[in-house]
């Protein structure tokens, strides 16, 4: 890519360098620029988890196509096609209750087709059980952003009454709305593939409740949505979810909780991290597991 191509910055957690430019055959890319070498592995890993569901069928879902890969300053980037459209956050500001709806029948089909396949990407976790995975991740994150002990024993009590019914399946990874984009004919794409972290349908799950009752869109986009609206396609998501896992539903609140801790290493502003927190003692509270 040439230096003095336009390019336009997009909004990311990652910390990579995410942008897109209009290519001298003028098609739209984007490009995902890794800038240390921490980046650059996880990078490697998202681009990896992108082909790999590339290969995976899917009537529900269209996944864009990686158009170049390799490594700048040795680190590495990849580029694939720009989708014309919106996620579904600007959906849920801007479209009605109806075609709202209509819209998470279609995402809830794919993390029910997710929670039957056994295939997937992160194979270091072959042998790892969910409930490990999780006990794992709350002690490191509990020690790295130095949580209150309390905490940390109230997350380790409650996992051991998670009901756990099935283990590895095929997970997106970070299946927030910021990451399906819906195009001009209603096609559902996703990107943004995340494979750090343990493959189940579960932490699919949570994401979009990370949106809803979570309330993710204020906190990263600083956004006021119609607080009925979010409610209701609240309520909705979870009548569709019990209709093929009532057991999540059970351990909801605690995924709730766990789901912002994984988020928190990430907030960079102290008023974002008290949001945070409040969020997970409010969850861990509520958790009648």
């Amino acid at each position: 890519m040439k230096n003095n191509v336009s390019k336009i910055n997009l909004n990311g957690n990652s910390g990579n360098a995410v942008f897109y430019y209009r290519n001298i055959h003028g098609n739209l890319i984007v490009r995902k620029q890794s800038e240390n070498k921490i980046q650059s592995d996880r990078l490697i890993k998202q681009f990896e988890k992108h082909n790999f569901f590339l290969k995976y069928k899917n009537s529900f879902f269209n996944i864009p196509a990686v158009l170049n890969k390799g490594f700048n300053n040795n680190l590495f980037f990849y580029e694939y096609e720009y989708i014309e459209g919106t996620n579904f956050i600007a959906c849920i500001k801007n479209e009605n209750i109806r075609d709202l709806k209509k819209i998470i029948d279609k995402f809830i089909k794919i993390i029910e087709d997710f929670s039957k396949v056994n295939k997937y990407y992160e194979k270091e976790y072959e042998r790892t059980t969910l409930n490990n995975a999780l006990k794992n991740k709350i002690i490191v994150n509990s020690k790295l952003l130095d949580l209150d002990k309390t905490i940390t024993d109230k997350f380790l009590k409650l996992l051991e009454k998670v009901k756990i019914t099935k283990e590895k399946t095929l997970s997106h990874g970070d299946f927030t709305f910021d990451n399906i984009i819906i195009d001009k004919e209603k096609k559902l794409w996703l990107i943004d593939f995340l494979g750090g972290f343990y493959p189940h349908c579960w932490l699919d799950i949570i994401k979009l409740f990370q949106n809803t009752e979570g309330e993710w869109f204020k906190i990263k986009y600083k956004m006021n949505i119609n607080k009925r609206k979010v409610l209701l396609l609240d309520e909705y998501i979870k009548c569709k979810i019990i209709e093929f896992d009532n057991v999540y539903m059970e351990n909801h609140y605690f995924f709730m909780a766990f789901n912002f801790l994984r988020i928190l290493p990430y907030m960079t502003k102290i008023s974002d991290k008290k949001k945070i927190l409040k969020k997970i003692e409010l969850y861990i509270n509520l958790s009648k597991i």
